[in-house]
């Protein structure tokens, strides 16, 4: 089932809020403001529902979001130094939103940028499709970029799919960038819960988060492959875990096994991960502050994980597929996320 509705006109366009419902006891809104999923919500044993994502209360505060709350981000997800992007040869000047380089695709990027939301009423599948075109030197980028991100309710699965193509060669790397936490409640870090997934490297980073170009064993710094509490990186002093105040910011490389990937709250609740890419950005919001307005109080450091699944910086070929996508080419990405409630 699908419902939409109306929250405000903000800029001059107005805000919706699309449901997706089934029998299955999950049930995702999203507002169509960047594809942002502002809720996740499971049933628990009680018959309660329970949201997994940070959201804020006021939903004018995602028009001011600097910290992409549950947008999809691009058209690069991620920090390009300098500003500088080579593309078949040639050098494109990005916008500068991050210091001296480029994060997210720019001050507006795809999250805070309003897209045409079309809706697929499948009683077993419902869906809605998102749809935006870039325009060729928007940000700064090549290429006049059509873009589409759907997201799909399939029983205990949120499924969302990912597809551009372009008139020139350019640079893709589409994600979701939702924060999740398994406390059930919202209430309490996700230091407690566990990340499980095949990691096998992980980019060092230089001072300003920006990659080396080396790759690091991933284990040295989360041993993801064992399955560990997200608290064990406050207890590691490896050099790459202080430059980002003690947690995760680090895309890590998956081993090409593609096992699945499982964050688990103490709660019982489980999320299981499975995509298309080649490795993921693993961001613990260690340095989150108290001054957002979420729905279930204020914000705190760790409040939520993301799992940013996405194609691996240029330069990194060796290790699986890149953002470079030519004129010819469609771009295309999958990500699926189960969950199953906490534990009777």
């Amino acid at each position: 089932m699908i419902k939409q509705k109306e929250l405000g006109t903000y800029s001059g366009e107005i805000l919706t809020e699309t449901e997706l419902t089934n029998d299955s006891g999950l049930r995702v809104t999203a507002l169509n403001l960047g594809c942002r999923i502002n809720g996740i919500y499971l049933t628990n044993e009680k018959g309660e529902e329970e949201n997994l994502v940070l959201a804020y209360e006021d939903p004018a505060d995602y028009l001011t979001d600097g910290n992409a709350l549950g947008a999809v981000v691009g058209r690069v997800a991620g920090r390009i130094p300098d500003a500088e992007a080579e593309v078949e040869g040639q050098k494109y000047s990005l916008t500068k939103n991050h210091g001296n380089h480029h994060l997210h695709g720019g001050e507006k990027g795809f999250a805070n940028v309003f897209w045409d939301a079309a809706i697929h009423d499948d009683e077993k599948k419902p869906a809605v499709v998102f749809s935006y075109t870039a325009e060729d030197g928007e940000e700064g980028y090549p290429g006049r970029l059509e873009v589409t991100v759907t997201y799909t309710l399939d029983q205990d699965t949120l499924i969302i799919d990912y597809k551009a193509s372009s008139d020139k060669a350019t640079l893709v790397s589409l994600t979701n960038h939702s924060y999740f936490n398994l406390s059930g409640d919202l209430q309490s870090s996700i230091l407690n819960q566990t990340l499980k997934g095949p990691a096998e490297g992980v980019l060092e980073l230089d001072a300003e988060l920006i990659p080396t170009g080396e790759v690091l064993p991933a284990s040295d710094i989360f041993p993801m492959q064992d399955g560990e509490a997200i608290n064990t990186i406050k207890k590691n002093d490896h050099p790459q875990l202080l430059l980002t105040g003690r947690g995760l910011d680090h895309f890590f490389v998956w081993a090409k096994t593609k096992e699945d990937i499982v964050f688990a709250g103490d709660t019982g609740i489980k999320m299981t991960v499975q995509t298309t890419e080649p490795g993921a950005v693993i961001y613990t919001a260690a340095q989150m502050g108290d001054d957002l307005k979420l729905k279930n109080g204020p914000s705190f450091p760790f409040a939520g994980l993301c799992i940013e699944t996405q194609r691996l910086p240029v330069g990194f070929s060796s290790q699986g597929k890149t953002c470079e996508l030519k004129a010819d080419e469609t771009y295309q990405a999958s990500t699926s996320f189960h969950f199953a409630p906490r534990l009777k």
